[in-house]
């Protein structure tokens, strides 16, 4: 799984000069990654948080998020940043050992304490938060009328991944709210292509 990281991070800066082309409407997108400690549990010959890494940095290679915030969270924020592909690469790959407990509901009352608006959040994780109450409260206020957010979770292949996106996607109804099973989907940034966020204001295409 190393050995894959590596490559895929090796391969970003290239891929992201070879795939040069006219800017798609994205909307400014923010990489939450869940560090939390249940991150650190094996899976498939590594950790959850590997194919968390994987999966952030399949979806960095394909240069479509050029100015994109990366935020790294347990218990609290660990780590932010913003850039390119491959400056964010880097950080996934940097990405500490996971770590306490997994209240990924304050992030995103963070986030929308923050006042983003008409943003696309894609959050990587592997269980449900902790703090449902306030996750379920963060997502109904940024994908309502008055955020406009949008929302994708992506659950990373685990015995039990199946489970989590279900109690996932019965958080919300909304268009701007999207669920993905690893198990199931397979690849984030193959979903993230198929089924892009457009830059009307947080509408789904």
């Amino acid at each position: 799984m190393k050995q894959l990281l590596l490559a895929l991070v090796t391969g970003l800066v290239s891929g992201l000069v070879l795939s040069a082309r006219p800017a798609l409407a994205e909307p400014h997108t923010i990489f939450l990654m869940d560090v939390s400690g249940s991150m650190e549990f094996p899976v498939a010959g590594a950790k959850r948080i590997d194919l968390a890494k994987s999966a952030l940095l399949g979806t960095l290679a394909t240069g479509r998020y050029p100015g994109a915030e990366l935020i790294m969270w347990n218990t609290g924020k660990q780590r932010e940043d913003y850039g390119d592909g491959a400056k964010l690469a880097g950080e996934v790959m940097a990405a500490p050992q996971g770590d306490s407990g997994s209240y990924l509901g304050s992030a995103f009352l963070s986030i929308r304490d923050a006042g983003y608006r008409c943003s696309h959040v894609v959050f990587v994780t592997d269980e449900y938060p902790d703090d449902a109450h306030a996750f379920r409260q963060a997502i109904t206020a940024l994908t309502g009328p008055h955020g406009l957010n949008a929302v994708t979770v992506y659950v990373v292949n685990h015995a039990e991944s199946y489970y989590y996106a279900d109690r996932f996607a019965a958080v919300s109804d909304s268009r701007r709210y999207r669920v993905i099973d690893g198990n199931r989907h397979g690849s984030l940034a193959d979903y993230l292509q198929a089924n892009p966020v457009t830059d009307t204001c947080g509408t789904l295409s």
